[in-house]
């Protein structure tokens, strides 16, 4: 009779789930996924954030060229020209500061320069320096040093 109690209870326990160290191994697992599938987030973030001033840098480079070939090359559209892009401008401005400007030699423009600089204290501050300047060169700056085009 204890025979049966005894397979019985067992029977029982086997129902029951899993046991701590099961359920504890499983935590653990959940957890790595997790915090991987949190880092591939982050980098998604910051790359969709990227590709944001990129796209708005071509487009302000596109409108300045048009701008500046309009005016002979004598003049340098303002804030209320590339107004335009506003929509873009305030999505990217949450994460890097828009730069633009004329290099002047000997009193004319001549050419013209728009970078987007990472924020500090944002999910871009290590990304790096984007810039565009007049005859479409895109570089990617990290400080001082040229790390490739974009």
């Amino acid at each position: 009779m204890s025979r049966f109690l005894k397979r019985k209870h067992d029977t029982n326990c086997n129902k029951l789930g899993a046991t701590i160290t099961e359920f504890v191994a499983g935590l653990a697992v959940s957890c790595v996924l997790i915090g991987s599938v949190q880092i591939i987030y982050e980098h998604q973030r910051v790359a969709a954030n990227r590709e944001a001033a990129q796209n708005f840098l071509l487009e302000s480079a596109s409108v300045q060229q048009q701008f500046f070939s309009a005016t002979g090359g004598t003049q340098y559209a303002d804030d209320a020209m590339l107004s335009g892009l506003a929509p873009a401008l305030s999505k990217v401005t949450n994460y890097y500061a828009i730069n633009r400007s004329p290099d002047n030699a000997e009193g004319e423009l001549t050419s013209f320069t728009i970078t987007a600089e990472p924020l500090s204290g944002t999910i871009q501050a290590g990304d790096g320096e984007l810039s565009i300047n007049h005859r479409g060169q895109r570089l990617a700056m990290n400080g001082p040093n040229v790390i490739g085009t974009w």
